[in-house]
């Protein structure tokens, strides 16, 4: 249940994220609606991948009603999952106004260089791959690894 409720935070987080960033940057932020190419097939496995993430880990809550933080790498799992969420969240919210979803020729924001991008180029991503490694040991499934 601790990792539906984490996954869940964290996406209504995002998408209140999404909202704000637009607001600030007085424009749409989400390239993907307009992407061609290989860049509408990475928006489509974005989406994809979360959407059939939430999907799949309430889905698990009733087809396997136990708690599945009950061992070591699940509970592991959970922290390594919060401590991921709270690191993307922070790399979206330091973009501020200059927060893209996709990259599009003439549509970027100002370059950002501080908080978690002194770190790396591209924290959020970071975040996204700890979220889902977190959540692949916190509740391990084939469908889970492969979205």
């Amino acid at each position: 249940m601790l990792a539906a409720l984490l996954l869940t935070g964290y996406l209504a987080a995002f998408v209140a994220l999404n909202r704000l960033a637009a607001q600030q940057a007085g424009t749409t932020i989400d390239n993907y609606r307009s992407a061609t190419g290989t860049q509408a097939v990475l928006a489509w496995m974005f989406r994809v991948g979360f959407v059939g993430s939430l999907v799949w880990v309430w889905a698990r809550q009733f087809l396997e009603p136990t708690d599945a933080a009950t061992s070591g790498v699940a509970a592991f799992g959970l922290v390594v999952m919060a401590a991921s969420a709270g690191f993307a969240l922070w790399a979206q919210r330091t973009m501020a106004a200059s927060w893209r979803m996709g990259a599009l020729d003439g549509k970027v924001g100002a370059l950002v260089d501080k908080g978690p991008f002194r770190i790396s180029r591209n924290p959020t991503f970071v975040g996204h791959i700890g979220l889902f490694a977190g959540l692949l040991l916190a509740q391990p499934s084939l469908l889970q690894a492969l979205l």
